[in-house]
């Protein structure tokens, strides 16, 4: 919830200014709580541990390109 009140808030910058700072900055909370819950998941189910931990480090992978790219 924390990350789409922080991409509401940068609505206004993108139309006026063309700054997506606030946008990826809300996408990545959002994406890094999705990071927690498959930690979560690979804490709880042994039989899915390996790929609930491949999920998580893939969407880091992914995030951290993806910063890397827009700033």
């Amino acid at each position: 919830m924390a990350g789409s009140l922080v991409m509401a808030a940068g609505i206004p910058a993108v139309f006026q200014q063309h700054n997506f700072d606030m946008i990826i900055i809300g996408y990545v909370i959002m994406r890094l709580a999705l990071v927690t819950q498959w930690i979560r998941v690979a804490k709880h189910d042994p039989l899915r541990k390996v790929t609930a931990y491949r999920y998580a480090i893939g969407i880091v992978l992914v995030q951290f390109i993806l910063v890397r790219c827009s700033f």
